[in-house]
């Protein structure tokens, strides 16, 4: 219910232009709406419905593999969290001071952190009925975690990580600075 408004209508024929002034004004918002559902994407889904999707589904029998891609992504995800705790426990276990390399510890610890799950993501972006695809998307936090478990529980140490933050940084520094343009000389 619309209260004390005007409306503006133009006539497409004549291109004229009627005013309606009007105190109360009911509008049927199920004329803006379209008459067709937009239907759900497979990331709307209930897990359920997943499993066993609706084989009559248009959008199901449309794309399959869309389906397929969010169930992995689902069960696949919650194993990240748990290879990014093993990651930080790997680099940061060790008992440091501050000159004893822990800032290096925490930001090698961060990348390798990243680096894994954006390999997570690309493996679940491309999941799509491949079925190598669908093991790693499994496979590769599953690994992180035994790796990066299995070397902290074996009491390995990473000795010298100032030194290697320090040398990926000067290596990402002098590649750089080949796409730097020359300074110019003026005589």
């Amino acid at each position: 219910m619309v209260r004390d408004g005007e409306i503006q209508r133009k006539n497409k024929t004549d291109g004229t232009i009627t005013f309606i002034r009007f105190d109360t004004y009911s509008l049927d918002s199920a004329t803006f709406s379209p008459a067709v559902s937009a239907g759900y994407r497979p990331k709307d889904q209930p897990t359920g419905y997943l499993l066993a999707p609706d084989v009559n589904d248009g959008d199901y029998q449309s794309r399959p593999e869309r389906y397929a891609q969010e169930l992995h992504r689902r069960f696949s995800d919650p194993l990240y969290p748990l290879a990014m705790v093993m990651v930080a426990l790997f680099f940061t276990a060790n008992a440091r001071s501050n000159r004893q390399e822990a800032g290096a510890a925490l930001i090698l610890a961060g990348l390798t952190a990243f680096g894994a799950r954006a390999i997570g993501f690309v493996i679940t972006g491309n999941i799509g009925g491949s079925s190598i695809m669908t093991v790693l998307a499994y496979g590769f936090p599953f690994a992180t975690i035994v790796l990066y478990g299995g070397l902290l529980f074996s009491g390995y140490r990473i000795d010298g990580l100032a030194r290697m933050v320090l040398d990926i940084g000067n290596r990402a520094t002098a590649f750089a600075a080949r796409f730097r343009p020359s300074p110019k000389v003026s005589p």
